[in-house]
């Protein structure tokens, strides 16, 4: 009923592609049990909207139509093909993630609207877990031991550094110690100090987590010690596997400028084809504009005279690490300038019309896989994490003889 009267509310021009994927989408959130958090969520940005300005939405949440005619985001997902998978894997049934920006200013109303809604004691913040780094390691225990910091100085810099993936992990500073130049050198001088190795990884202190709220049907102190100031001694991940409904409630510096400008402007509605906005892109005054003060959009667009607001997307994702990391930035830039190019596949040119026949977007691989290496969902799901904890060739060397078989079904060859 929320879907239905903001479609309404909205003016939209409903047709068979959006009910369908209206029908779709709401089928998927009451497989999986989660109507309760919809709900929930929309009420509570419902409330926002009536005493400050709310983003209209980030990170996977803008896939979802159901986010979009219940009023929690403003993006309308089917124009621009956004994919509903990338918010609710069809694989797991924990909650999906709305991320949700709010004045850092007025943000406080929310947690009170909630605990006022919800009760004190069944809503709490989500507590955070510091654990010791490599070198936060060495520098705790040389403390203790009174060695002098300078003692340090040759291990930090050989420090070994690895992935997430790497099954060695969360031994970067015992393999430091005993494995190169530097650290042989300082256990040599040091020996009492190897024991430092055995704390990276540990526990090192408790905090608050910056925007993460706790909701719960009752009190909370049934699943997690709460504190006196409200926030529960349970981190992110325990929370999910305890069952505990997870809001991230963000407060943004920008939200609260825009809302005290006094412009006269519906924020939510914003034309996407101004030449105004193009030419302060086009003049290099980027300072304070999200990403783009950054050093790597800051150089990149200084090669690209900004036309389209695609561009500006373009753009904003080649500076992320993967497409940065691949090396495609400058054929972007040549092709952009009007080099020649021919498209590897009819099917590939179809995904990757609009960047020039190169891969910016995870979206994009989701269809390469999808339609090219005919992979389910699930699996599809499985390579965007990989993607997303970048992992390594031998990750995505696994899926190669399953794409090829897919794409041999469609007359690709090797």
């Amino acid at each position: 009923q929320i879907c239905r009267d903001g479609i309404k509310a909205r003016g939209m021009e409903w047709n068979d592609v959006y009910e369908e994927r209206l029908k779709y989408e709401l089928e998927m959130i009451r497989s999986k049990n989660f109507d309760a958090y919809f709900i929930i969520v929309a009420d509570m940005v419902r409330y926002a909207k009536q005493h400050m300005l709310v983003g209209p939405s980030r990170g996977s949440s803008a896939g979802s139509l159901v986010c979009y005619v219940s009023r929690i985001t403003e993006i309308d997902p089917i124009p621009p093909g956004l994919y509903f998978e990338r918010f609710i894997d069809v694989s797991r049934s924990d909650l999906p993630d709305i991320d949700l920006d709010f004045p850092d200013t007025k943000r406080e109303m929310v947690f009170k609207y909630m605990m006022d809604k919800y009760g004190a004691k069944n809503t709490a913040h989500i507590g955070t877990i510091s654990v010791f780094q490599p070198k936060s390691a060495l520098i705790q225990v040389c403390k203790s031991l009174n060695i002098p910091p300078s003692a340090t100085a040759a291990v930090k810099l050989a420090m070994i550094e690895r992935g997430i993936a790497d099954s060695r992990a969360g031994n970067c500073l015992e393999d430091t110690l005993h494995t190169t130049d530097a650290g042989k050198a300082f256990v040599k001088s040091y020996p009492q100090a190897v024991v430092a190795g055995l704390l990276e990884g540990h526990a090192s202190h408790t905090g608050v987590h910056a925007a993460g709220l706790l909701v719960c049907n009752d009190e909370i102190t049934n699943y997690a010690t709460v504190d006196q100031n409200g926030i529960a001694h349970v981190e992110k991940f325990s929370a999910e596997r305890l069952g505990l409904l997870k809001i991230d409630v963000l407060g943004l510096r920008t939200l609260g400028v825009l809302e005290d400008s006094g412009v006269p402007i519906d924020w939510y509605n914003l034309k996407f084809d101004d030449p105004a906005t193009f030419a302060i892109f086009n003049t290099q005054r980027r300072n304070s504009i999200f990403q783009f003060e950054g050093q790597a959009l800051q150089s990149l667009s200084k090669n690209i005279v900004f036309k389209t607001m695609t561009e500006i997307d373009a753009i904003t994702a080649l500076a992320r690490p993967g497409p940065f990391g691949s090396g495609i930035v400058q054929e972007y830039l040549e092709r952009k300038a009007g080099k020649k190019f021919e498209s590897i596949h009819p099917l590939v040119e179809r995904i990757m019309r609009e960047t020039m026949g190169l891969p910016l977007y995870q979206e994009q691989t989701f269809a390469i896989v999808r339609e090219i290496g005919k992979f389910n969902w699930a699996e599809t799901t499985f390579i965007r994490k990989g993607i997303s904890k970048r992992m390594g060739k031998e990750f995505f060397g696994q899926f190669w003889p399953r794409f090829k078989e897919g794409a041999a079904t469609e007359g690709i060859d090797e």
